[in-house]
């Protein structure tokens, strides 16, 4: 069994280039998989991903983007901070 996930590594538990998830999305799910770690401080990752639509969408990518925007986020986990893009934290009202 995989060794839990740890503050300086939190992606341990899945070795690079193997697929993880999936992660949900509105309307689609992804699979992720780690190419490469960036050295810091702060330490920063390379991520490569693959994404299935299950739902049908007939609007634009901008009224897509309105729509998860408007969802929001709520992070509970302080290691997943790192992983959502600080826009969307912006957007989704989880910024700090």
């Amino acid at each position: 069994p995989a060794e839990p996930a740890t503050q300086e590594d939190p992606f341990q538990p899945v070795p690079p280039t193997e697929w993880a998830g999936p992660v949900e999305d509105t309307g689609s799910f992804m699979l992720v998989r780690l190419v490469g770690v960036v050295p810091g401080p702060p330490r920063g990752y390379e991520f490569e991903y693959e994404e299935f639509y299950f739902r049908d969408y007939e609007g634009t990518r901008d009224d897509y983007f309105t729509q998860v925007f408007g969802a929001g986020l709520e992070l509970v986990d302080p290691l997943s901070r790192e992983l959502v893009p600080r826009h969307w934290q912006l957007e989704m009202g989880a910024a700090d």
